[in-house]
């Protein structure tokens, strides 16, 4: 792409959802297991199983999540777990204000990461259900000061644990 003093010029290629400077989110081509040789789907959105997303209402209520990390540095609120709503992936760590407000405005994301949709890919390809479970760790460049998953990353670890075994453990129970 070519910068001009209207904003990228990308030539021919032009993305559905725009760009970000020099990122431009794209589908990803996806052979299915067992499919036909030499054949993809272009998918953009890998949706969650809906079975489980059903069964986290109790994950919410249940999970004891914890607001201070063992050092005593504390969360401005109470963590919560947030059901449903839209993950994004991407190949770099974000701290970038504007980048995060353009994935808002853009894909309405209430998380993003750098890992989930490789999950997500793989459990589509080979047919497998899934769900994910995020905790964030810091604001995305969204916070005052600089970035916080130095002290908030084991804090989000703890609370991503415990979500996910109140979530394996209901789920082991369904129907119980």
């Amino acid at each position: 792409a070519r910068q001009t003093e209207e904003g990228w010029d990308t030539g021919m290629f032009k993305a559905k959802h725009g760009n970000f400077d020099m990122m431009f989110p794209q589908p990803v081509g996806v052979t299915q297991k067992g499919g036909q040789p030499d054949t993809e789907d272009d998918i953009f959105w890998f949706r969650v199983d809906s079975e489980m997303l059903a069964n986290t209402d109790s994950v919410a209520s249940k999970a004891a999540l914890e607001r201070c990390t063992g050092l005593n540095a504390c969360l401005e609120n109470d963590p919560i777990v947030a059901v449903g709503g839209n993950g994004v992936s991407g190949s770099t760590f974000v701290d970038n204000a504007a980048y995060r407000q353009w994935v808002w405005e853009t894909f309405e994301a209430n998380a993003l990461d750098m890992e989930t949709a490789a999950v997500a890919h793989v459990a589509h390809v080979n047919d497998v259900p899934y769900i994910a479970f995020r905790s964030l760790s810091d604001l995305a460049g969204g916070g005052p000061g600089e970035n916080q998953i130095a002290t908030f990353f084991q804090l989000a670890s703890d609370n991503s644990a415990e979500v996910v075994i109140t979530f394996l453990e209901a789920w082991a129970n369904r129907g119980n």
